[in-house]
């Protein structure tokens, strides 16, 4: 199995992350929206996909103010979740 904190994502995407949120299904949530009992218009494909990529960007613009030994837990909490090892949250 590759590591997954090296391994490259995909041509023409700069993480795994933009990746996913470029290519992300959006056709079961908008389903259920359709169908949902709500006064609220459901949201397109294309606003879901926006609404992902906006948390994304308000990510990458709080990362500088994260306390380096943060980011370090979230990085081995999600290897941990990749081989399944993960009990509960413990900082490092």
């Amino acid at each position: 199995m590759a590591n997954p904190t090296t391994l490259t994502p995909p041509a023409g995407f700069s993480t795994w992350l933009d990746y996913a949120v470029a290519t992300m299904d959006t056709r079961a949530a908008q389903l259920e929206s359709i169908f949902a009992e709500t006064d609220v218009d459901p949201p397109s494909r294309d606003e879901m996909r926006a609404a992902a990529q906006a948390e994304l960007d308000a990510l990458r613009a709080i990362k500088h103010d994260l306390p380096a030994q943060f980011v370090i837990d979230i990085k081995q909490g999600l290897m941990e979740a990749e081989r399944g090892d993960v009990t509960e949250y413990k900082p490092g």
